[in-house]
């Protein structure tokens, strides 16, 4: 991610990733001749107008194309790229449009409240465009996360910017800002597969995946925060989360809405395994009530308080209740 070189028909293009900040003086001497440079810049982890000037300089490629690097937030926030366009003489058509962060998300999920929201699009490793979100913000809900143990298998530093990084980024922020408040999503996954029942919080993490991994780092630095800078925290641990709207058509998506959704095209649930494992199954309303309160109460700031139904439900008498609700034959594929 750091770096890619290559040769086409003796041009050597260099294309800096997103960690082009972490390149030693020592690196950036070994590139040697570049003809055509592409450079991040922008908030986060790419590199402000400065910075990428001074490496353009260091490097003096024929062309330059500044690429607008997690711009963060809906209505534009690219002074860092313009600036470097401006300072190197190049036309502000070459940088790139962002991606904008909806990874996990859609913005059809807020048509019945749109009228009542301010929406800004952005990622969290962007820290100029966290610091614009919570202006003048008294309570935060940070939900944000890339949330899926296979994900985080398959992709761990990803899975660690977004949940401790951006984590990280936001209580910084929000300290800063005066907020009194952040709600933090933490998730059942830090008590790993302890056989006792129920889940309580007085148990020991038992951290199985690099996404509990994150998620319990995030937790740490909401208790770290609370306990040096003052800034009021709590951390609900989510289990199995369900409701409308989850989006079926993710590899990473959750059960029951990939349950469903295969039941009414026809086709036969997967189940891994025989069908006998159990999870908590956690309805929506229930952790929009626990996010309130915990936004409310007195007294709680850096302590930690489970989410859950209390019952748990294996995933074969799962699928028989849906398959009873939908009026389908319950034939899974096992």
């Amino acid at each position: 991610c750091t770096l890619m070189r290559v040769a086409v028909d003796e041009v050597r293009v260099v294309s800096l990733g997103c960690f082009a900040h972490q390149l030693s003086e020592e690196q950036i001497d070994a590139l040697g001749h570049v003809d055509v440079l592409v450079v991040p810049v922008g908030g986060g982890d790419a590199l402000n107008a400065s910075a990428a000037t001074k490496l353009v300089r260091a490097l003096e490629p024929a062309i330059v194309v500044p690429v607008r690097y997690a711009a963060g937030v809906a209505d534009g926030d690219y002074e860092p790229v313009d600036r470097f366009a401006s300072e190197m003489g190049l036309p502000e058509t070459w940088a790139a449009q962002p991606k904008l962060n909806l990874s996990t998300g859609s913005l059809k999920n807020l048509a019945h409240v749109e009228d009542r929201v301010e929406f800004i699009e952005g990622d969290l490793c962007d820290r100029s465009a966290v610091a614009h979100a919570v202006e003048g913000v008294d309570v935060i809900f940070h939900e944000a996360a890339l949330a899926s143990v296979p994900r985080s298998v398959e992709r761990p530093l990803d899975t660690h910017a977004a949940c401790v990084t951006g984590t990280i980024n936001l209580l910084d922020a929000a300290r800063h800002a005066g907020v009194r408040r952040l709600v933090y999503a933490g998730s059942s996954s830090a008590y790993g597969n302890q056989k006792s029942m129920p889940k309580h919080e007085g148990q020991v993490p038992q951290v199985l995946s690099p996404y509990a991994a994150a998620k319990m780092a995030a937790e740490l630095y909401c208790e770290a925060f609370a306990s040096t800078y003052g800034l009021e925290t709590v951390r609900l641990r989510y289990f199995n989360v369900f409701g409308p709207r989850q989006d079926p058509n993710s590899p990473y998506s959750a059960v029951i809405p990939r349950f469903v959704a295969a039941l009414l095209n026809g086709e036969r649930p997967v189940i891994y395994g025989d069908g006998s494992q159990s999870r908590d199954f956690t309805f929506i309303d229930n952790v929009v009530r626990a996010n309130i309160l915990a936004s409310q109460v007195q007294g709680v700031s850096g302590r930690v308080y489970n989410a859950a139904c209390g019952q748990t439900l294996d995933l074969n008498s799962l699928l028989r209740l849906i398959c009873t609700r939908l009026d389908v034959p319950f034939a899974p594929a096992f």
